[in-house]
């Protein structure tokens, strides 16, 4: 009977934080998406989804930080106010026995989290670096904005026509200048190939020759099909794609540096917010159903934006090198802060009986 309910407890935490955090993650990724949008104007479909997916872990860390403490908060009220609580007590349920389960839930909240900001969110941040890079690189003209002056690297480029699921583009112009000499290229088609070259049909080329400000040459051709490498052809630049992610072990060994320490603070204090807010949840589980329930609420509530602003404010104090010579005080102090943030704010009440 224990291990059934048990199990009833577990299922019932788990459905309700899984189906507030769809929701909540949802929402934010159609918010991420229109800001993608904006930023990666002129990727193709693929892409794009690709980059969302990528972009997914970093949401769900936030969400799921705040929401799995709420969806047990909601699960703990629901189950005390419906009596369920009460007939597990019954039936030779003990309190250790229910908080046990409650403390299990909230280190397994803690444990995805940090899997979740540790090693999965650093990982997809790097990949999607990596591949913006790539796509830039191997699809530079299908991601330029159609009817507008692009300047790249001495470079103008103008495109009438642009479809970036198909990288081809119409009506291509560029002009490129060079410290004695001006280059100027129109084809009616460019089409960028699966290997980053690119395809130039039907256009001219014309090239200035300027020395003393003074014309010395030019040259005309014609061509039917042009193909070549715009990188070397237009000497664009490229930024070079190294590795950003670090691994904890040395995230620890340069915790001495203000962007290592924040991001330590980041790992260890976000999963100590779910931990601690899920405890916080349960502190009332044992009180009678509906037995100021508002208050209740606005405790929690208060104490979850009070953990949350106090792992930014140390995060950010960590980043400003702050804490650069006492990286320990950085680490520990967060968890210890909200620890006490809640059980004065669990005290509160007291005040107001």
């Amino acid at each position: 009977m224990k291990s059934l309910f048990r199990k009833y407890f577990v299922s019932k935490v788990l459905t309700r934080t899984t189906v507030m955090v769809t929701v909540l993650t949802s929402v934010m990724m159609a918010i991420q998406s229109t800001e993608a949008i904006e930023q990666l104007e002129g990727v193709s479909l693929s892409f794009f989804i690709y980059y969302l997916c990528l972009s997914l872990p970093s949401v769900l860390v936030v969400v799921l930080a705040m929401v799995f403490p709420i969806g047990m908060y909601w699960t703990i009220n629901y189950l005390r106010d419906d009596g369920e609580i009460l007939a597990m007590q019954t039936v030779g349920t003990t309190k250790r026995s229910i908080r046990k389960w409650v403390l299990e839930c909230g280190l397994l909240g803690s444990l995805i989290v940090w899997l979740l900001v540790s090693v999965i969110e650093p990982y997809c941040l790097e990949q999607m670096s990596f591949a913006v890079a790539t796509y830039s690189k191997n699809h530079f003209f299908s991601m330029l904005k159609p009817k507008s002056f692009n300047v790249q690297s001495g470079s103008v480029i103008y495109a009438e026509e642009v479809d970036a699921n198909k990288h081809a583009l119409k009506n291509v112009f560029i002009l490129q200048s060079q410290p004695q000499s001006w280059s100027m290229l129109n084809s009616e088609t460019l089409v960028e190939q699966s290997d980053g070259s690119v395809v130039f049909e039907e256009g001219e080329t014309v090239r200035y020759t300027i020395k003393d400000q003074v014309l010395e040459s030019s040259e005309v051709s014609t061509f039917d099909s042009l193909h070549g490498d715009p990188f070397h052809l237009f000497n664009l630049k490229t930024e070079s794609n190294k590795s950003t992610h670090q691994s904890l072990n040395s995230l620890w060994e340069n915790k001495h540096n203000g962007s290592a320490l924040a991001r330590l603070c980041w790992v260890i204090s976000l999963p100590m917010v779910t931990l601690l807010l899920t405890l916080s949840a349960a502190s009332n589980m044992f009180t009678p159903p509906r037995a100021s329930m508002r208050g209740q609420l606005l405790r929690f509530t208060a104490g979850l934006i009070a953990c949350i602003l106090v792992v930014i404010l140390f995060q950010r104090q960590a980043d400003n090198n702050l804490f650069s010579h006492m990286p320990l005080i950085g680490l520990i102090l967060p968890p210890i802060i909200m620890a006490l943030v809640l059980i004065l704010i669990e005290q509160t009440k007291k005040i107001f009986r």
